[in-house]
């Protein structure tokens, strides 16, 4: 007796060719939409027509972290030099305008950090005249006081206005960041804990990499920032969920390195480098 059998195609049988998955949980070139982004260049603008300069420079550097080549369309280099040092004492540079005052270390990381960002050209002179990396150190090593509670941040200002610099984590910080961590996991209050890990990201990548951040760990930080954006859109302000998306990108780049141009988080594009994404099997027969 014989059998009818349907004629197989053999290429009907092995499954299709996976699609390239990012190499990062989180990556703005894929996470932000455009529509996220000309909420931010607008936003930009009207911080500047109100004369909102502290928001703009946050919003500004945030911008740079997230697409240096996009920010680089809306934000001049010496126009941000004039905004920075003008605004910002933390380095006490000569021909200020606005009042002098005692800084905290986490002043002094966000002034490196608007520096090594926005206008990256002008921190040879900065180093040269008014900072020195003995009296970041002599800092760091200070006993805890009233403006020096937080040696992390002088640590990363430290690595953000000399790269070359070895800077280590201790103990205390690396408590710290377990203690944000714990308070995230547990009332999904990530704020505190994406800061710090952005820092020591900047800091020691390892050190990093021992908070063991899951999936579920990235879905709960990509759901806060989903409600950043629709405060946002309430609001019409979009000042917080850039500077969330800012520390989100840091701590999801592979590898952060700080080059003369800024903060380099490097390309996704194409690339598989996760266990997690796992290349499907084809079947053999």
């Amino acid at each position: 007796m014989s059998i009818n059998t349907p004629e197989i195609n053999i290429k009907d049988l092995v499954l299709d060719e996976p699609q390239k998955f990012q190499d990062r949980p989180f990556d703005p070139e894929h996470d932000l939409t455009s529509t996220d982004w000309l909420e931010l260049t607008t936003q930009l603008e009207e911080y500047k027509a109100k004369g909102l300069i502290g928001s703009w420079m946050q919003l500004a550097r945030c911008m740079g972290i997230l697409s240096p080549e996009r920010a680089s369309q809306n934000i001049d280099q010496a126009e941000a030099w004039e905004i920075v040092k003008d605004v910002d004492s933390s380095f006490d540079m000569p021909g200020r305008a606005g009042p002098a005052y005692v800084t905290t270390d986490s002043q002094i990381f966000i002034q490196a950090l608007n520096l090594r960002v926005l206008c990256p050209s002008y921190i040879k002179e900065v180093k040269r005249n008014w900072i020195k990396l003995d009296k970041l150190v002599e800092r760091m090593k200070a006993p805890p006081g009233r403006h020096t509670t937080d040696p992390i941040h002088i640590k990363a200002a430290i690595k953000l206005l000399y790269p070359n610099q070895k800077v280590g984590l201790d103990q205390r910080d690396s408590t710290l960041a377990k203690i944000a961590l714990k308070w995230g996991q547990d009332d999904q209050k990530w704020d505190s804990f994406i800061h710090g890990a952005a820092l020591t990201k900047l800091i020691h990548a390892p050190s990093y990499a021992k908070f063991g951040l899951g999936k579920e760990d990235w879905a709960e930080m990509k759901e806060a920032l989903d409600n950043q954006r629709r405060e946002a859109r309430g609001k019409g302000d979009w000042g917080s969920f850039a500077l969330f998306a800012s520390w989100l990108a840091i701590m999801a780049a592979p590898n952060p390195i700080i080059t003369e141009q800024g903060i380099d988080l490097g390309s996704s594009e194409g690339t598989i480098d996760s266990e997690d994404y796992k290349i499907p099997e084809s079947r053999r027969f």
